[in-house]
C-alpha cells in the first residue's frame, strides 16, 4: 500500500542541546536529506503549552536515584542523525525523542539533557557511565536485555522507499524485486532477507541485485535518479523521507512490514532510573502529550498504549 503524508507543516518538538555539541549535530545532519544543518548554538526553547499543562509525578520523582535528584540532570545520548526521531533542524535538534523528552522534563522535575553521539557509541558510552540512558532507534532484543534494560516507547517495521508512483511495482521483500536493484543500510537486519530473495530470484531467472548504502542520503540519490528500484528500512523514517524530502515530491513509502518489533530507551542492567523512566513514560501517555508528539511525524501507527510502556518487554514476553 503506497503512503503520504498530506500535511505541509509539521510541529517542531525542541530540546535544548549542549552549545559544545552543536556541531557535531550540524554534521551529523548533513547524513539527511530531509532536513537543514545548523551552526549557531542551540537557543532554549520554551515549552509547549501542552508540555505545561503537565504537572510534576511525585511518584515518578520518588523513582529518581539519589545522585539524580541531588544533580537536577539526566544525561541521554542520543543519535542526530534520523529523522524523525532525532535530528538538526537550524539551530535545534528536533523530532520525536526530543518531543518526548520535553514531556519527560515536566513529570520530572529535571533537566534531560541530550548529548548527540555517533550511533556506535552510544551503548559502550553508556556501560562506561558516560551517559544515563541511550534514546534514539535502538530496537529491544532479547539478546540486548542480557546487558541492557529496555523501557519500551514505540513499534516498528519496514517499508520500502521506492520513486514517486512506484514505477517499479514493488510491494516488499517478494517476488516483485526479481529483476531490480533494492538497497538497504550496510550490516542492516533486512540484509539477510534480501539475500533470500536474492537467490529465489536468481533460482527464477530474473536476479535481484542487492545494493549496500552507508547512509539513506546515498541510497536516496540512487533511487531519485533510478539507478536503485528502492530502499528497505524503518517504517517511521521511510514515511518520513517520502513525505519531506522535495516537499514529498520525489518518494513514496511501501508499507511492507517486515521485521516488527519495538525499540525502547536503553539504561544499564539494573538502573535505579529505568523505573522512573517507565513510569514518567507511562504518564507522558495518559496525558495525550504522545500521541500528538507522534502524530506529529506520521508516527501514529508506531504508537504504544500505557500499559504496553513496559521493561524488556520483548525478552519477557510482554510485548507480541
Amino acid at each position: 500500500m503506497l503512503t503520504k503524508s498530506l500535511e505541509s507543516k509539521r510541529t517542531l518538538l525542541r530540546a535544548k542541546v549542549p552549545a559544545a555539541s552543536m556541531a557535531m549535530s550540524a554534521l551529523a545532519a548533513l547524513t539527511l536529506g530531509a532536513c537543514g544543518s545548523g551552526e549557531e548554538e542551540s537557543a532554549a526553547s520554551e515549552p509547549s503549552a501542552a508540555v505545561e499543562a503537565l504537572s510534576t509525578d511525585a511518584a515518578s520523582v520518588d523513582l529518581l536515584p539519589a545522585d539524580i535528584r541531588d544533580s537536577g540532570t539526566i544525561r541521554v545520548g542520543t543519535s542526530t542523525d534520523t529523522a524523525p526521531f532525532n535530528f538538526t533542524s537550524g539551530s535545534t535538534t528536533t523530532g520525536i525523542v526530543p518531543g518526548l523528552v520535553e514531556s519527560m522534563e515536566q513529570v520530572l522535575g529535571v533537566d534531560i539533557e541530550l548529548v548527540p553521539m555517533d550511533f556506535p557509541g552510544l551503548i559502550p558510552g553508556l556501560q562506561a557511565g558516560k551517559i544515563d540512558a541511550a534514546w534514539t532507534v535502538l530496537n529491544d532484543l532479547a539478546e540486548r536485555e542480557q546487558m541492557l534494560d529496555f523501557v519500551d516507547y514505540m513499534k516498528t517495521s519496514s517499508s520500502l522507499l521506492v520513486a514517486e508512483g512506484n514505477p517499479d511495482e514493488l510491494t516488499g521483500i517478494d517476488d516483485s524485486l526479481c529483476g531490480t536493484s533494492v538497497g538497504t543500510l550496510r550490516g542492516s537486519l533486512y540484509l539477510p532477507l534480501l539475500e533470500a530473495q536474492a537467490a529465489a530470484c536468481e533460482e527464477a531467472g530474473a536476479p535481484l541485485q542487492v545494493d549496500l548504502f552507508d547512509d539513506s542520503t546515498s541510497a536516496q540519490v540512487q533511487v531519485r535518479s533510478g539507478k536503485s528500484s528502492g530502499f528497505v528500512g524503518l517504517a517511521t523514517v521511510i514515511r518520513y523521507s517520502a513525505s519531506t524530502v522535495d516537499d514529498g515530491k520525489s518518494f513514496d513509502a511501501v508499507e511492507a512490514n517486515i521485521l516488527p518489533g519495538y525499540i525502547g530507551i536503553a539504561l544499564p542492567k539494573g538502573s535505579e532510573l529505568t523505573a522512573a523512566f517507565q513510569s514518567a513514560l507511562v504518564k507522558v501517555v495518559e496525558s495525550g502529550n504522545y500521541d500528538e508528539v507522534l502524530e506529529s511525524y506520521d508516527a501514529s501507527s508506531e504508537a504504544l498504549t500505557a500499559d504496553q510502556i513496559v521493561v524488556n518487554g520483548v525478552g519477557t514476553g510482554q510485548l507480541k
